[in-house]
């Protein structure tokens, strides 16, 4: 499956968890913070899964910020408190979820032989040294 690029996935993030900190804090998330968080998670984890790496921890960092700004601090002000910490690591490894598929999709292609090398030449893998 092709991911999409960084250049639209960012955004797409950017939009997906805009409208979902405005879901959750119109539906009184300020009072439950996990939902809110949660939430998120799910929409960072879905944007991660179906753009590239830089796209999905992007996205996370404006995710935490949105949950950290209007659902943790209420006014806007970006808070650094221990729930916004954990919050942070919770949204980085979703973020990271991505990465993790791009791997076990390598490690599967490897355990089936196929090494994703493009070939550059006849018989040749890489070019020579001295070419």
């Amino acid at each position: 499956m092709t991911r999409i690029d960084a250049g639209f996935g960012y955004p797409l993030g950017f939009v997906a968890t805009g409208a979902t900190t405005v879901g959750t804090v119109s539906a009184n998330a300020t009072e439950h913070h996990l939902r809110s968080l949660a939430a998120l998670a799910v929409v960072v984890c879905a944007i991660s899964l179906f753009t590239r790496a830089r796209a999905g921890l992007g996205t996370a960092t404006v995710a935490w910020a949105l949950h950290s700004g209007f659902v943790l601090g209420r006014s806007g002000e970006i808070v650094f408190t221990d729930e916004a910490g954990i919050a942070a690591m919770v949204l980085v490894c979703a973020g990271g979820s991505g990465i993790l598929r791009t791997a076990s999709q390598r490690a599967a292609r490897w355990r089936k032989g196929e090494s994703g090398r493009k070939a550059w030449g006849y018989a040749q893998a890489w070019p020579s040294p001295g070419h």
